[in-house]
């Protein structure tokens, strides 16, 4: 919880956090457990001091409650649709990270290469967490505007996985 009134649009630093037990019955269902859940994100709404803190009001938590509040700031969302019999589906989860990989050609050679590195899943389908069950033909990406841009002008992009880092554990919970 917040130890002050914070404002909607304003980021919320580890000096403005606490942490108090709280009976369930009083926290939102998707109420932050720990200072990493919050701390460095921006409030989506205004945060009433002494109250718990939603994961879905924080800007690219790990519980967003729309596609547009699970985007970092300055970023865009971009969705490919995946071939099945070639793409990673049901393997991936939201909050994993992948490179965008596709086939360039300068007209006589052709090769494939990296257009966006390191991204984060931040929808499968329509699920803003966790993975479907039964696989998955559409993929979103939180991406800055380049990276956009280089994955409309690359129509036939494919995803690879990447190892998960400390830090992106903590992302995929």
């Amino acid at each position: 919880m917040t130890n002050r009134d914070v404002a909607a649009g304003e980021t919320i630093t580890e000096a403005d956090l606490e942490t108090q037990a709280v009976p369930k019955a009083y926290c939102p269902t998707d109420a932050a457990t720990k200072v990493s859940d919050v701390a460095g994100h921006t409030s989506l709404t205004t945060q009433t001091a002494g109250t718990s803190i939603s994961l879905s009001s924080l800007q690219a938590s790990s519980s967003p409650a729309h596609i547009t509040s699970a985007i970092e700031d300055g970023h865009v969302a971009i969705a490919l649709s995946l071939d099945s019999s070639k793409s990673l589906s049901p393997l991936l989860r939201v909050g994993d990270r992948v490179n965008v990989m596709a086939v360039v050609s300068d007209g006589a050679t052709s090769s494939a290469e990296t257009v966006c590195a390191n991204v984060k899943i931040i929808a499968l389908d329509s699920a803003l967490s966790g993975s479907p069950d039964a696989g998955y033909s559409l993929v979103t990406l939180d991406v800055t505007e380049d990276q956009a841009a280089a994955i409309v002008a690359n129509p036939n992009a494919t995803l690879t996985a990447i190892p998960q880092t400390a830090e992106g554990a903590s992302d995929a919970e």
